[in-house]
């Protein structure tokens, strides 16, 4: 393998029925999404939708009632250290307890906002692999030196 050339490996499922590639929010590339007052962790989050996950998150007694179909107007919070926000529409698609995924309705400009989002986060995860991937090499190389 070139010290030039990175491969990366995708699993590709029979049964995948996403369209868009996603993005899985960590520690220190949080999304949270608003729903009135709530901030909400998304759990991931692509082009044309996202999913979220309630649990203990909402008082119970005053729970948010999340039905398929419902649409609701959000924001969602591009992480924590800026202030740079998307407003669109989500469609509940499907909820299991109190998992939910949702299509995401955006005007243009939401959208191209989004997608440079997504696409930035690619990016660094790449760099981020790929200097994990120097890393491992260099340590491999410093041990096979060694003996």
């Amino acid at each position: 393998m070139s010290d030039k050339k990175t491969f990366l490996f995708a699993e590709l499922k029979d049964d995948e029925q996403r369209s868009a590639y996603r993005i899985e929010p960590d520690s220190e590339h949080p999304l949270e999404l608003l729903i009135g007052e709530q901030s909400i962790p998304v759990v991931n989050l692509s082009s044309n939708g996202l999913a979220f996950y309630l649990g203990e998150l909402i008082d119970h007694e005053k729970e948010l009632l999340l039905q398929p179909d419902q649409q609701l107007e959000i924001q969602i919070l591009l992480g924590a250290s800026t202030n740079d926000t998307i407003v669109a529409t989500i469609e509940i698609l499907q909820r299991q307890q109190d998992f939910y995924r949702c299509r995401l309705i955006t005007n243009h400009q939401a959208h191209k906002k989004l997608c440079q989002y997504i696409v930035d986060q690619q990016k660094q995860l790449i760099r981020e692999r790929k200097d994990q991937s120097r890393k491992n090499r260099s340590d491999l190389d410093n041990n096979e030196n060694d003996n």
